[in-house]
């Protein structure tokens, strides 16, 4: 909404000073219901979905397949480039 805006020049510019009170005005019309929630969507990014497994066995295999260890934790020395 605030890019929307800032290209419209209806905001000075997209520093915080200027897009808090935008932020500050969509939450609250968000959650009086004067906007709803659904109507200021961004596309552009991916839903966030918390890793789930069905049980608890298929949930140790993908820890098991993703183990790594660090083999340089335990060097006595490095070389700083």
């Amino acid at each position: 909404m605030c890019y929307q805006l800032f290209i419209k020049a209806l905001l000075a510019d997209m520093g915080k000073s200027c897009t808090s009170g935008v932020s500050k005005q969509l939450v609250y019309a968000r959650e009086t219901g004067t906007i709803p929630w659904a109507w200021i969507v961004d596309e552009t990014r991916e839903p966030e979905r918390v890793p789930s497994w069905d049980d608890p066995e298929r949930f140790a295999l993908v820890v098991q397949r993703s183990y790594r260890r660090d083999r340089w934790a335990q060097q006595p020395r490095r070389l700083e480039v």
